[in-house]
């Protein structure tokens, strides 16, 4: 990879013109990078999947969260009625006090008076009865739900980690494609001027030979002229 930079910022000696390379805004041919692009295509793509368990997860944590804040209501409004339980038996056990005072004697009505205070705190026992089986009832379901986002939770950890080792292999794999390339583009280089030497050398000698040819054909049209003259 810092092989390839280093050859994006210089430009190649002799850029290729095959079809892995590209051309840039200033007329300069670049190596393409279609691995690179492909892994992190790939990582936005498993990055998106990955991201809709933890929604739905958020979203129930937040509805668990509001079942937490309605279980803190319900006991909020038994503590309420408790206190209004006990008011209402202070209450009762006053107005007993003043009626038995302002009836004297009076056994009956007082009796009726009994009876009536025992059927209110009877409804109002049989309502807390209810309202405690109510907050049993929300314990377990909280609980229960605890332990399935507790489960959860460890699938999509564990789906994590193999997200994380698969993109890891796949930049492992970007990595060596990336070398090879850049191999591979150095000995075509080299290959190049190679065979631009020998062009050069083979220029070189046909010269050579032709002017040798020339002067060979100069002496020989020397000589035959020589010769007529004589």
């Amino acid at each position: 990879m810092a092989a390839e930079s280093r050859l994006s910022r210089e430009g190649p000696a002799t850029p290729p013109t095959d079809a892995h390379t590209v051309e840039d805004a200033r007329g300069r041919r670049r190596p393409t990078t279609t691995l690179l692009h492909v892994a992190v295509a790939g990582s936005i793509i498993i990055g998106s999947a990955t991201m809709l368990p933890y929604l739905l997860m958020r979203s129930r944590f937040r509805s668990l969260h509001l079942r937490v804040a309605e279980l803190g209501a319900v006991r909020q409004h038994v503590a309420e009625i408790e206190a209004s339980n006990a008011a209402l038996r202070s209450d009762m056990q006053k107005l007993l006090s003043t009626r038995a005072k302002q009836l004297g004697d009076d056994a009956q009505e007082k009796y009726v008076l009994e009876e009536k205070t025992c059927e209110v705190l009877d409804s109002v026992e049989h309502r807390m009865s209810e309202v405690l089986v109510e907050l049993d009832d929300a314990r377990r379901y909280a609980a229960q739900s605890a332990e399935t986002t507790a489960k959860s939770y460890s699938g999509m950890r564990q789906m994590l980690e193999e997200v994380k080792s698969d993109v890891m292999s796949l930049n492992t794999r970007v990595t060596e494609g990336e070398e090879l390339r850049a191999k591979a583009y150095i000995e075509v280089r080299e290959a190049v001027e190679r065979v631009r030497q020998t062009v050069e050398k083979s220029e070189a000698e046909a010269k050579r030979r032709n002017e040798a040819y020339k002067d060979w054909l100069k002496g020989l049209f020397t000589g035959r002229s020589k010769k007529e003259k004589d």
